[in-house]
């Protein structure tokens, strides 16, 4: 299912046509996306190009639309009360943050055979 979704997700941001259960010559669990590769061409783009200037057109696009103030407010509680419960969570701490990073690195992870 995972590899579904990051083919959802990648076909979506790149307009690709999605082929799913059901379409011709897909398997039931597999997802194929088509990556419009005429416009990659044309730009003389890299997949990495193409989808770092349609992530930046994504950016632009929605940091561009306007946050009503309600929601604003909304947000800033939020952050408050993610700050507060942060706090809250590092003075409940008993163990000394270098006593952490000791215990954590003497860790050995299985080997498996």
């Amino acid at each position: 299912m995972q590899k579904g979704l990051f083919a959802l997700l990648v076909t979506c941001a790149l307009g690709g046509v999605l082929l799913g259960p059901g379409s011709a010559g897909a398997e039931v669990s597999t997802f194929i996306y088509n990556v419009p590769p005429a416009e990659m061409r044309t730009a003389g783009e890299s997949f990495f190009h193409f989808a770092k200037r349609r992530s930046e057109q994504h950016h632009d696009y929605f940091k561009g639309l306007p946050l009503d103030p309600e929601r604003r407010q909304r947000f800033a509680q939020e952050a408050r009360r993610s700050l507060e419960q942060q706090q809250e969570i590092e003075a409940a701490d008993e163990l000394p943050f270098d006593e952490f990073l000791r215990r954590y690195f003497a860790q050995t992870l299985p080997v498996s055979g």
